[in-house]
C-alpha cells in the first residue's frame, strides 16, 4: 500500500478563497484495464475513464500498473508539466527506453506524449502527473503557497491566529482522518 500526499498550487486569483476538501474513497476512482495496462485516474482523462474531481488549477494525476511486456502512451496536454513517480518494479519510459527503478521522479521535457513499457518480471507502477504552469512567482513554506514574502507571513500569521479562512485549523479533520480515529490511529 502507498500513501501519496499531494499539492495542487492555486492560480493568484483564487489564493484567497474559501478552502475546499474533497475526499475521494478509493472504490469511487474511475478505472480501466487494456492490455496488461490498469489506470486509476484520480484527476483528469485517460483510457476512456474520467475522474469527478475537480481542481482550480488544471492537472491530470493518475496511478498506472503495467503488467510484464505491457506498453502504454498516454496523451499529456503540450506545454503542461510532466512528471512520474515510479512507485514499484522498473519503469522503461520514451523511445530510448530508460530504465527507472522504484522510488524515483522522471521529468518529461516539451512533447504532447508519455511512452512507457514493462520489460520486467514483475508489475510496474507509477504515478503520471501533469500541470498547467502558472508561471506567477512562488513564496512557499510547509504546507503554505502563496505569491510573495509579504503574503506567506500573514498566511502564516492567520494560520497561527486561526483567523481569515483558518478559524477552524485547530479542531479541523479529514474525514479519512476521522476514519482512522475510530481504528486506533493517532491523527
Amino acid at each position: 500500500m502507498h500513501a501519496v500526499q499531494f499539492g495542487v498550487n492555486l492560480p493568484a486569483s483564487f489564493k484567497m478563497i474559501k478552502p475546499s476538501y474533497q475526499d475521494q474513497k478509493d472504490a469511487s476512482i474511475p478505472r480501466a484495464t487494456n492490455r496488461g495496462v490498469t489506470s486509476k485516474v484520480i484527476c483528469g482523462e485517460a483510457m476512456n475513464q474520467k475522474s469527478k474531481f475537480r481542481s482550480k488549477t488544471p492537472v491530470n494525476f493518475f496511478d498506472f500498473k503495467l503488467e510484464q511486456g505491457a506498453k502504454m502512451v498516454q496523451s499529456v496536454p503540450r506545454g503542461w508539466t510532466t512528471f512520474a513517480y515510479t512507485l514499484h518494479g522498473n519503469c522503461h519510459f520514451g523511445s530510448s527506453k530508460i530504465k527507472v527503478p522504484p522510488h524515483n521522479a522522471v521529468i518529461f521535457g516539451e512533447g504532447d506524449v508519455v511512452e512507457i513499457q514493462n520489460h520486467e518480471n514483475e508489475t510496474s507502477q507509477f504515478l503520471l502527473i501533469s500541470g498547467q504552469p502558472l508561471n506567477e512567482c512562488i513564496a512557499s513554506q510547509g504546507s503554505f503557497v502563496v505569491n510573495n514574502e509579504e503574503q506567506l507571513k500573514k498566511a502564516i500569521l492567520d494560520y497561527s491566529l486561526h483567523q481569515n479562512a483558518f478559524e477552524k485549523a485547530g479542531s479541523w479533520k479529514s474525514e479519512a482522518a476521522k476514519e482512522l480515529e475510530k481504528l486506533g490511529f493517532s491523527v
